[in-house]
């Protein structure tokens, strides 16, 4: 896109340092800028290129039988988006912005003939795979747990991530409380009075969408 777009998280100056693939992306990448809301990815698309957040950050989701959303994921500044289309070269999932965003893409077919003869690729590719783990839903989020130790999880992954793609505090909280409702399976209602409850006990830090910190060894005990 030509037109110049407003993005908030991440300075741009720090924005390839937090990229999984920095190492090796240079020069290999094209970018791309799309605004709130807009489509990074269709469901069912064929996987032709990895995608790294550079600013912004994004959601997968699906559309139930119902016509309701259910969100399955979340994209921070430096993580790869489209490594779970690897295995049958299709995207489970509608990714999009949710907020205004860039990009970096590698044509994935360009990092598969770069791996049969790069150690140092194929090392990376690994290390990507292992410390950047989805907030898919699993058990941790699952009905089983309580609604505040599925809000816990939710804040104690997200730290775990700023701190691995060296995003500093505070940092603009890039989903609304009914997305991160959705995400859990709860209501807004519920999200708004347990951050309330969070930011009373001092475990997280949060004003005007700002989260200024983040109390791992503390929600751990929720």
């Amino acid at each position: 896109m030509s037109t110049e777009i407003k993005l908030p998280l991440v300075d741009v100056r720090k924005a390839c340092s937090a990229c999984a693939l920095g190492s090796f992306c240079r020069n290999q990448t094209k970018e791309k800028r799309f605004r709130t809301g807009e489509i990074l990815i269709k469901a069912n698309s064929v996987l032709s290129n990895i995608i790294i957040i550079k600013q912004g950050a994004a959601k997968s989701h699906q559309f139930l039988a119902t016509g309701k959303e259910q969100i399955i994921n979340f994209y921070l500044p430096g993580e790869p988006i489209g490594f779970n289309a690897i295995s049958d070269r299709l995207h489970p999932h509608t990714v999009s912005a949710l907020i205004d965003t860039t990009v970096c893409e590698i044509s994935f077919q360009h990092l598969l003939s770069q791996i049969s003869y790069d150690p140092h690729l194929q090392l990376l590719l690994f290390q990507v795979a292992k410390n950047f783990p989805s907030l898919e839903f699993d058990y941790h989020y699952s009905a089983a747990v309580s609604t505040a130790q599925r809000l816990a999880t939710f804040f104690i992954h997200l730290a775990n991530r700023l701190n691995q793609s060296n995003i500093p505090y505070p940092f603009d909280l890039p989903m609304k409380q009914q997305d991160i409702a959705n995400f859990l399976g709860t209501t807004p209602e519920t999200i708004s009075r347990l951050m309330a409850i969070f930011q009373k006990e001092k475990l997280i830090g949060f004003t005007k969408k700002k989260v200024s910190f983040i109390d791992v060894d503390g929600l751990q005990l929720v």
